[in-house]
């Protein structure tokens, strides 16, 4: 009891000493959070696969009436995209201190004060629908008649017809051992390792897409080998001279597709109304099911030579786990796509774009199915504790597919179980 006392007043205690650090904030506190209804909202990462979209997240899902600021010490991954977003939302830094009052007054009052926390892409919320995001012509932002010209310039010199060129990126531990925290650094080595796959798989696709007139450019950033790959439609961008900030958003903006490993700048094009194709999806609940347009190609795990099917990746904890160290505790394999599937999985987005994207029947066979059995098996997500189905997904806003030839070769496993 006298244990439990302390605590409640270490904690009281804490509380207090916040509240009065941030005492010549309260004013903006009760003008802007209040009276005014405006939402402060910490962005804690500015990595491209996550920041640009929860930004879009949140212009389309809360509106403008909001004011953001960076969490401290957090690195800036692109240097445009970052002067750029600052052009259209408004950043200021010492609604750090309204954040922290706001943050103290909910544990004070054990929740009866709440606020809106700013959207994380990577998990909704059972109260967020991030589908509602998408209506086919809101982007991120739009590119200034200067920044256009720039960007056609590089096409230009490169000799690349706007309309057929193709974003390209296969993902290695690089970019985090440069421009990640020393937190994301360490986690490439173990947990995050299993992401980095063979590029060679993706060999026959690239040979298909550069022999039908497309002009491929290979996207990155922090690369130091070339890629294994050579033709006269292929352009390793990655390591070229011509790299920059800006062409990496730009380019991502208009490409006719993305594609490659299923993380960071793959998903991209999504706030800008572009299609992507996200190959060696792993874990499978950590696919987008929101994003419009787009095509994921999950990877398939294995465990004692045997092949798992979804129910087996929730029992084992796996279906939503991002942590190559877990994977291996438990003596799993997640097995990369074969380069077959992948070339299929491009000519599927091929066939999408020139007639239509939609969600078929046997795609929502496996969203249902997933969410029957996810719903009664919660899953663990570090430090956010045991989740289902609804917190990362929601079945009425499924918008992306796999493609049919693969849940029709491993129905076993995604359909039949």
């Amino acid at each position: 009891m006298i244990k439990k006392m302390k605590i409640k007043l270490f904690s009281l205690i804490k509380i207090i000493t916040i509240l009065l650090k941030n005492i010549r904030y309260i004013n903006l506190f009760i003008k802007d959070v209040l009276i005014n209804k405006k939402n402060i909202f910490q962005v804690r990462s500015t990595i491209i696969g996550h920041f640009p979209i929860s930004m879009f997240f949140s212009k389309q899902l809360f509106g403008n009436n909001s004011i953001y600021f960076f969490k401290s010490e957090i690195l800036n991954t692109n240097n445009f995209l970052e002067k750029k977003i600052k052009e259209f939302f408004t950043f200021d830094q010492k609604y750090a201190g309204v954040y922290e009052i706001m943050y103290a007054i909910k544990k004070l009052t054990f929740g009866i004060y709440n606020f809106k926390e700013f959207p994380e892409h990577m998990h909704m919320t059972e109260n967020i629908n991030f589908s509602h995001a998408y209506d086919g012509k809101s982007k991120l932002f739009e590119f200034n008649s200067s920044e256009n010209k720039n960007g056609e310039n590089f096409l230009n010199k490169m000799n690349i017809n706007k309309k057929k060129f193709i974003c390209f990126l296969v993902r290695t531990n690089e970019y985090n051992k440069i421009y990640g925290t020393i937190r994301q650094s360490k986690r490439e080595d173990k947990i995050r390792n299993f992401l980095n796959v063979n590029p060679k798989a993706y060999l026959p696709s690239l040979d298909y897409l550069v022999n039908s007139g497309y002009i491929v450019i290979r996207m990155g950033k922090g690369f130091s080998n070339p890629f294994p790959f050579r033709h006269k439609n292929f352009i390793d961008y990655a390591i070229s001279p011509y790299r920059s900030d800006f062409l990496d958003i730009w380019l991502s903006a208009n490409c006719m597709f993305f594609f490659g490993t299923n993380t960071g700048i793959n998903t991209l094009p999504s706030v800008f109304n572009k299609p992507f194709l996200g190959t060696n999806a792993f874990p499978v609940g950590i696919i987008a099911s929101y994003t419009p347009n787009s095509i994921h190609l999950p990877r398939l795990a294995k465990k004692n030579g045997k092949l798992l099917n979804i129910k087996e990746h929730i029992q084992l904890d796996i279906i939503r786990q991002v942590n190559g160290v877990h994977y291996e505790n438990i003596g799993l394999e997640a097995i990369e796509n074969d380069p077959e599937d992948i070339l299929n999985a491009v000519k599927d987005i091929e066939n999408k774009i020139k007639n239509g994207f939609f969600v078929n029947d046997l795609n929502m066979q496996f969203w249902k199915k997933l969410k029957k059995y996810w719903s009664t098996n919660l899953v663990s997500n570090s430090s956010l504790g045991k989740r289902s189905f609804d917190y990362f997904h929601k079945i009425n806003g499924i918008n992306t597919s796999i493609p049919d030839f693969y849940l029709k070769k491993y129905k076993d496993i995604f359909i039949d179980y």
